[in-house]
């Protein structure tokens, strides 16, 4: 399992950003970073969870997914939960 990271805008008049969560929530071990922007521990490469989260959302929305690796940096309400899930989960 690989650590990445899954950010999206969607666009439009019909956001449905309760169908894109509970998606990768499903997913298994999932962390919410942002507002639109989610952690999730996943077994495949980048292409392959983009594709999966572009079922979760309409045409005109996008996602950006990149691998997570050793260096990184946050500034967010929850920096020692946050650094424990990249710790578990790396």
């Amino acid at each position: 399992m690989a650590l990445y990271m899954v950010s999206y805008d969607l666009h439009g008049l019909k956001k449905d950003y309760d169908k894109i969560t509970k998606g990768l929530v499903n997913l298994g071990s999932v962390y919410r970073v942002l507002e639109s922007q989610f952690l999730v521990s996943y077994a495949g490469n980048a292409s392959q969870l983009r594709d999966y989260a572009a079922t979760l959302v309409n045409s005109q929305d996008e996602i950006f997914v990149s691998l997570i690796t050793s260096d990184w940096a946050s500034m967010t309400e929850s920096p020692e939960e946050l650094l424990r899930f990249i710790n578990a989960n790396m």
